[in-house]
């Protein structure tokens, strides 16, 4: 996405059905500042378990989903 700009455009048309010029400009800058390796989040894990605050879900602890082994190798 971040090496063809035509071609992110495209695929927002495509899989998202965003074709406005200008709302696609506003995503791809969003996006563009976003890491290049996306290692997974320790806090993004705990706030799903925040949202999804159930009985089942209190017996882990973000770690016991958390792994960025795969993601660190590449």
């Amino acid at each position: 996405m971040k090496r063809n700009k035509q071609a992110a455009f495209g695929a927002m048309a495509k899989w998202y059905n965003v074709t406005d010029p200008e709302k696609q400009e506003q995503f791809y800058r969003e996006v563009s500042n976003l890491p290049r390796k996306p290692y997974p989040s320790v806090d993004r894990h705990q706030k799903v378990m925040e949202i999804y605050n159930t009985h089942e879900m209190r017996r882990y602890k973000p770690e016991d989903f958390y792994n960025d082994n795969f993601v660190r190798e590449l």
